[in-house]
């Protein structure tokens, strides 16, 4: 046997642990959901700057190119969707049962079929729930977002 094989040995343990650790503590920062049932992603992108000045109504403009994303969620009774961030806003209709969006303070408010909530997006740290123990919740989600950045970055879990 040569001399290099033992250090080659224990650096080749070494970085395993390293990857190990690494991932295993990934994974446990991670707040992932329970109960959530997503269906396709349907969305395109408007290309260049975009500028819609309704007076009195809305006034919406962009920068750059936009990615217009919808997708319907179901979430079952006492169900999660994690907690998470969007890059940009993220308008969310409860087509049936309660939406609760909760905030990292604990705090929350319910929002009922035919309400929409707002999350204004940038990193906004939150987490969906139904409330309900017994009612599925259906909500339809509409996310605006630059191109190429994923729609949702996962947050560390918050105790509430």
């Amino acid at each position: 046997m040569s001399r290099g094989t033992p250090r080659v040995a224990i650096t080749a343990i070494v970085l395993t642990a390293v990857v190990l650790v690494v991932g295993l503590t990934t994974v446990a920062l991670a707040s992932p959901g329970s109960g959530v049932t997503a269906g396709p992603q349907v969305g395109g992108t408007v290309d260049g700057k975009f500028n819609l000045n309704i007076a009195g109504f809305i006034n919406f403009h962009t920068k750059g190119d936009l990615r217009v994303v919808d997708q319907v969620l179901t979430v079952a009774p006492g169900g999660f969707v994690g907690w998470h961030s969007h890059p940009g806003p993220v308008l969310v209709v409860v087509k049936s049962g309660t939406f609760r969006s909760v905030q990292t303070d604990c705090s929350y408010k319910d929002y009922a079929a035919g309400k929409v909530y707002v999350d204004p997006g940038a990193g906004h740290v939150h987490n969906a729930v139904n409330p309900s123990s017994t009612v599925p919740l259906e909500i339809s989600i509409t996310y605006l977002a630059p191109p190429g950045v994923p729609l949702r970055d996962e947050a560390p879990a918050v105790t509430c």
